[in-house]
């Protein structure tokens, strides 16, 4: 095995009820919310092994969604593996053929934010080229008052954020005012990292794979927000610089074993209906 595939990369997977749930017999859900339950078994025997570095289950908010079927089972594991090995451990997964998976393989937000600023220059260098003139100094520090959030809270948001359609048609000038906000939405971050707001996160590595359209791979990523209340979690959202240029999907977490539990009593509630 080449060090390459044997090196440990972090993981975010994203695990999903699949379109057609709603058209399968009885029976087959039922297989389902099975596999659900054998899920968490699975991902507690990984985290014993040491591949599985957080897992997390969601609450049944649905919110406003082209697919909302998709929402009906979401779970969330953060796995640490070699390419080879996190292949084999995902389809040793027991809802491997059962559910829709999606899994970034991440990087430091420290090395993503060195990238977002190469790739600022880049663009500033190119439009002050083409233009033949030096542009107005940049904004880039987070312009804007902090929200007032205090550090332990109870709830959990998973936040994903990624490119919107049309990114690659942009002018110079608009993508360089996006890149500007990239980095504003960096200084930001840390500012909620340091308070203890934001409690883990990551950039994705720009690997197409399958199904990814090719607007997602230049900016894509996720935070882990705590606060105590709903309004709290809706003001750090809604200050953050890049709320209004990306397309973001937050997830409300639940621990892992109250995950668990709560499948287990899914379940039941299937094989009832069932009878």
């Amino acid at each position: 095995m080449s060090s390459a595939s044997a090196e440990k990369q972090k993981w975010l997977v994203y695990i999903t009820t699949p379109d057609n749930f709603l058209a399968w017999p009885r029976a087959e859900k039922v297989k389902f919310y099975e596999k659900v339950v054998a899920w968490h078994e699975y991902i507690e025997h990984l985290h014993e092994r040491g591949y599985i570095e957080k897992a997390y289950g969601s609450q049944k908010i649905l919110g406003e969604q082209s697919t909302p079927i998709k929402t009906k089972t979401v779970l969330v594991a953060k796995y640490s593996a070699s390419p080879d090995k996190f292949s084999q451990l995902l389809t040793e997964d027991p809802l491997w053929n059962y559910a829709s998976y999606y899994a970034p393989m991440l990087k430091s937000m420290e090395g993503d934010y060195e990238d977002d600023l190469a790739r600022f220059h880049r663009v500033r260098s190119r439009l002050e080229a083409k233009l033949q003139k030096k542009l107005a100094e940049p904004q880039l520090k987070f312009p804007e008052a902090m929200p007032e959030v205090k550090p332990g809270g109870d709830l959990q948001f998973l936040v994903t954020m990624r490119n919107g359609p049309g990114y690659i048609d942009h002018s110079d000038e608009a993508r360089l005012a996006i890149e500007e906000r990239v980095l504003q939405f960096h200084d930001y971050h840390n500012q909620l990292r340091q308070r203890g707001v934001i409690v883990d996160d990551g950039a994705c590595f720009p690997i197409w794979g399958y199904g990814m359209n090719k607007e997602a791979i230049a900016m894509a990523g996720y935070w882990i927000v705590r606060t105590s209340t709903y309004d709290e979690f809706s003001s750090v959202l809604l200050a953050d610089p890049l709320v209004v240029v990306m397309l973001h999907l937050t997830i409300a977490l639940i621990p892992f074993e109250e995950s668990w539990r709560r499948s287990e009593r899914e379940l039941r509630t299937a094989r009832a209906q069932l009878e």
